[in-house]
C-alpha cells in the first residue's frame, strides 16, 4: 500500500511539472514557435501564427503544407504566365535567442544570389519599424541556389528574392518570398503589407 502511493505521489509531482513546464512555455512564446505541427487535414487558414506575429494571407496565394520541418509555414504564389514557376513564400522561427543575427541571416540570403558569371549578386537591405517592431528588408535578383529546407538542384534564371527579419525578444521571424523575378516583383506590396500587418496590434517586448 505503501509503495502504491509513493508510485501515485510520483505520477502526480511528473504531471504537475509537465504542466508547469507546459504552461511555461506556451506563455513565453517557445513551444509555438519551436513545435508548431500543422495539420495536413485543417482547412487553409487565412491567418495563421508563427513566433509572436499573426499573418494574413494575401488573397490569390495558396496555402502550402511544408515539407521540410524547419519551415514554420508556407505559401504559394501561382503565376498567370504559363509554364512559370509559382513564388514560394516560406516562414522559419528557431525560438527566443536563436537564428544568429540579423546581418548573419540577410549575408546568409544575399550569398544564395549570384550573377551570371558567380559573382555576387548586388542586393539591397532597408531598415524599416513597423508599429515599434524592427524590420529588415531584403531584396536581391539573380541564379538562385536555394537555402534552408529547400532543395539546391534548382537554379532558375532571373531568380528573385524579397525578405523579411521580424525582430523580437520572443524569437525572431524570417519570411522569404523566392522565384520568378519578375513575379516576386508584382508580389512586393502584397508581401510588405502582410509583414506590415503582422506587426501591428503586438507587443513584442
Amino acid at each position: 500500500m505503501e509503495i502504491a502511493s509513493l508510485s501515485v505521489k510520483s505520477l502526480l509531482h511528473r504531471r504537475l511539472f509537465s504542466f508547469a513546464l507546459l504552461s511555461l512555455l506556451l506563455a513565453s512564446g517557445l513551444l509555438r514557435c519551436m513545435g508548431d505541427r500543422i495539420d495536413p487535414d485543417a482547412p487553409s487558414p487565412v491567418l495563421f501564427t508563427v513566433g509572436s506575429f499573426s499573418f494574413q494571407r494575401p488573397q490569390g496565394w495558396v496555402w502550402v503544407i511544408p515539407q521540410s520541418a524547419i519551415r514554420k509555414a508556407e505559401l504559394s504564389i501561382p503565376s498567370q504566365a504559363q509554364g512559370e514557376d509559382p513564388v514560394t513564400v516560406s516562414f522559419f522561427c528557431f525560438g527566443r535567442g536563436e537564428g544568429g543575427s540579423v546581418q548573419a541571416n540577410v549575408n546568409r540570403w544575399t550569398a544564395q544570389f549570384a550573377n551570371s558569371d558567380g559573382s555576387p549578386s548586388k542586393a539591397v537591405t532597408e531598415s524599416k519599424v513597423f508599429d515599434s517592431v524592427p524590420v529588415t528588408i531584403v531584396t536581391a535578383t539573380g541564379f538562385f541556389s536555394g537555402g534552408m529546407g529547400q532543395s539546391t538542384s534548382v537554379k532558375p534564371l532571373h531568380a528573385g528574392l524579397r525578405g523579411a527579419i521580424l525582430q523580437s525578444p520572443q524569437g525572431d521571424v524570417y519570411v522569404k518570398m523566392t522565384g520568378p523575378e519578375t513575379l516576386v516583383r508584382k508580389s512586393s506590396q502584397s508581401f510588405d503589407d502582410m509583414i506590415r500587418e503582422a506587426c501591428s496590434g503586438i507587443n513584442p517586448r
